[in-house]
Order: structure tokens, then sequence, then C-alpha cells
């Protein structure tokens, strides 16, 4: 835990997440057991270009979800990556 605890810091580093300079896609899911919701929120309003989306009733697993998550996973994938 203290591994992750430390890298955690890492990344919402300014000075790390100021070097990122392509453009970002956080997909999350609201009943994520193994993502904190609150670091990728935090992540995406730090990153300069970040498409951020909320699968609120999925899991971890957001594209083995309901027939809804899959097609909008698939949309906001395709339209982050062909703009």
């Amino acid at each position: 835990m203290k591994d992750v605890m430390k890298l955690k810091k890492q990344i919402l580093n300014r000075k790390f997440v100021d070097k990122i300079d392509s453009k970002v896609l956080i997909m999350a899911a609201g009943h994520d057991r193994n993502v904190i919701l609150k670091d990728e929120i935090t992540l995406s309003k730090m990153l300069k270009d970040c498409d951020f989306y909320l699968f609120e009733d999925s899991k971890h697993t957001i594209y083995t979800g309901s027939d809804e998550n899959i097609k909008l996973f698939y949309e906001k994938t395709l339209n982050h990556f062909s703009n």
C-alpha cells in the first residue's frame, strides 16, 4: 500500500502532469473498487487536454457492463481518438 500511495503522489504532482502534452481520455466507473474516482477527477482537471467521462453505474470493467455502457464506451473512445 505504501508503494501505491507513493505512486499516487508522483502521478498527481503538477511537475509530472505539466509534462503531458498529448490528449488524454479518462473513463471512470462509478462503482470501481480498484481505482479511486476522486483521484481520476483530480487528474483530469490537472491535465491540459483531457476528455473525462463517468459511467456512474459501472464497475471496474466498464466495457463489459450494460449494452448502453458498451455503446457509450466505444463511442467515446472512437470520438476521442478521431479528433
